[in-house]
């Protein structure tokens, strides 16, 4: 069983039916979900940046963590159930084992766009602007902060 998932035994659950967002992209409401079962997709304006069925995926940290609007959509694809982090902010401090589950997620995902701005790199035929940029600002968002 996924980490994540075990430390969110407790919480709430709540079932959301296919069709129905569970976040919407631009609006805030401070909360975390982990989902137990069931199927999203993630949109950013309009388009489909991920999919997921896989128990202890986590949705509204990256809003949470930066008190800021949702970046994304978390759109049912099937009706599926969540555990509800009402208070993400009291849980992170309470249990800090969720937090080192939720750095290794953000680490892989940064190790991510990091190995796809290598391989446009090396697969470029002639140096691309759009590539240059991307690695300037996969750098910058890596580093940032960490002097």
């Amino acid at each position: 069983m996924n980490r994540a998932l075990e430390l969110c035994h407790d919480l709430p659950v709540k079932k959301v039916p296919a069709g129905e967002a569970l976040m919407s992209q631009g609006r805030t409401n401070l909360q975390m979900a982990v989902l137990k079962d069931g199927k999203v997709e993630v949109l950013r304006d309009g388009q489909q940046i991920a999919m997921t069925d896989e128990p202890g995926a986590i949705f509204g940290e990256m809003s949470v963590i930066l008190d800021r609007q949702h970046f994304a959509t978390v759109q049912v694809l099937e009706d599926s159930e969540f555990y509800m982090i009402e208070d993400p902010s009291a849980f992170l401090w309470e249990r800090s084992e969720f937090n080192f589950e939720l750095l290794k997620i953000l680490a892989s995902r940064l190790a991510r766009m990091d190995g796809i701005v290598a391989n446009l790199e090396h697969n470029s035929k002639v140096e691309n602007e759009v590539v240059s940029l991307l690695r300037k600002m996969v750098d910058e968002a890596a580093h940032q902060g960490s002097e």
